[in-house]
């Protein structure tokens, strides 16, 4: 991966905001306002960034005191069921 800082958001209840992208990516060293999302341009960094968050997610959702993931509750309480994340076993 190249060493550009880069700044990825996923983005899984819109609420009331419909024109969010599901997946978002900037380079933030040349786009410091996040004008330019690069997730349909850099297509390999957006993966490599979404490997990334999941992995975080996974080891997060293995510590003691996180039974399940705030995001998954305020979406169930919402009636989405889109989220990525899982109660832990």
């Amino acid at each position: 991966m190249p060493a550009v800082p880069h700044l990825y958001i996923r983005t899984h209840d819109r609420w009331k905001y419909d024109n969010w992208a599901d997946e978002e990516l900037y380079d933030m060293t040349n786009d410091a306002y996040e004008a330019r999302d690069l997730v349909a341009d850099r297509p390999d960094i957006a993966a490599h960034c979404r490997q990334l968050m999941d992995e975080w997610v996974s080891e997060q959702m293995k510590k003691p005191n996180w039974s399940t993931d705030p995001l998954n509750e305020v979406l169930r309480e919402r009636g989405i069921k889109k989220g990525h994340l899982v109660a832990r076993n």
